[in-house]
Parts: C-alpha cells; structure tokens; sequence
C-alpha cells in the first residue's frame, strides 16, 4: 500500500477499475499528456507475459505503461 491510502496502479489485478488520485515520477507530464490525470477513471486490461508493461483502459483508449510508471499513479479501486 503506497502512503496516503491510495494503492499504486502497478500493484492492481487485472480487470480492476480505480480513479487516479495521484500521478508522480519523471513520466507524469507525459502520463498527463495522455489523459492520465487525477479524478480519472482507469481500468487494468493485461499484462505482458512477463508482467511488464501492462496495458490500462484510460478514456475510451488502451495505453502501454511501464511497470516503473504505473508504480507512480496512485489509485483508489472503485466498484
């Protein structure tokens, strides 16, 4: 559990929908850029095989992010 109660997005199972609560870390302007922002709904599709990177569902599209750059979105899971 990251602090703050939020839960980094890395860390949230597959199918699981959460809302942004925080973006940190060198990729957040670019996280920003594509719609990764706070208040945002976001829902984890899949991993690659090998965990890394893991594909969101973020505004009517599908994002490739990095394990290192999900570690740094902070989330609340939603029902």
């Amino acid at each position: 559990m990251a602090m703050g109660g939020g839960k980094q997005l890395s860390d949230v199972t597959i199918g699981s929908r959460a809302e942004v609560l925080q973006v940190r870390g060198p990729a957040a302007p670019r996280l920003f850029d594509l719609g990764v922002l706070p208040g945002t709904a976001v829902e984890v599709v899949l991993r690659a095989p090998l965990g890394d990177p893991i594909v969101l569902a973020v505004r009517g599209t599908q994002l490739g992010v990095r394990l290192r750059d999900a570690a740094g979105i902070l989330v609340r899971i939603v029902p």
